[in-house]
């Protein structure tokens, strides 16, 4: 009885020292996902934080900034089927910009990164150009006039973005109205 015990024990013990292992290289596989880009995971000075400004109404919650000599760089993951950057990503991570760099009081790079990530679990860094202070400002200002009714918003020649799009049934109304003459 005492062989079987002994037995049962060492089977165990190797089982939970595997699991233990693969843990660890499934956790060092994902830091390494974030660090592909060149950054150093002790450069990371925030992740999924909340940042304001206040004075021009905009909140942001960045997915990663990294510090490198005294400038923020922001990181941005997006999943999706294929690895494409859209104009969207640099309009939102433009915004993080902004609301980082009014809260923080740190520069932020005019240089980020958009991190796609696929179904298979590949993953590719994009760098991509910021929006000036001034074009966020101007694109924020463009949507309250949409908003408030002050300013006409132009559907997108491009249908296919509208599938998903939570305004298509204004958009299809403003469509039938302009048709018709309204």
């Amino acid at each position: 009885m005492g062989t079987w015990l002994s037995l049962f024990v060492v089977l165990v013990s190797i089982a939970a020292l595997h699991r233990l292992v693969s843990a660890i290289q499934q956790h060092r596989k994902a830091k390494a996902h974030w660090t592909d880009g060149g950054f150093d995971a002790r450069q990371l000075v925030f992740s999924e934080k909340l940042f304001r400004d206040a004075s021009r109404g905009l909140v942001a919650k960045p997915d990663r900034g990294y510090g490198v000599g005294g400038v923020v760089t922001l990181v941005d993951l997006k999943t999706r089927s294929r690895h494409k950057v859209h104009r969207s990503d640099v309009v939102e991570i433009s915004v993080q910009r902004v609301a980082v760099e009014a809260d923080l009081g740190k520069q932020v790079s005019t240089i980020a990164y958009v991190v796609t990530e696929t179904p298979d679990q590949t993953r590719k860094w994009h760098m991509v150009s910021l929006l000036s202070n001034d074009e966020v400002f101007a694109i924020k200002e463009r949507r309250q006039r949409i908003l408030d009714g002050r300013s006409i918003a132009h559907p997108t020649p491009r249908k296919g973005l509208c599938r998903h799009c939570a305004y298509q049934k204004e958009c299809d109304d403003m469509e039938r109205a302009q048709e018709a003459g309204c």
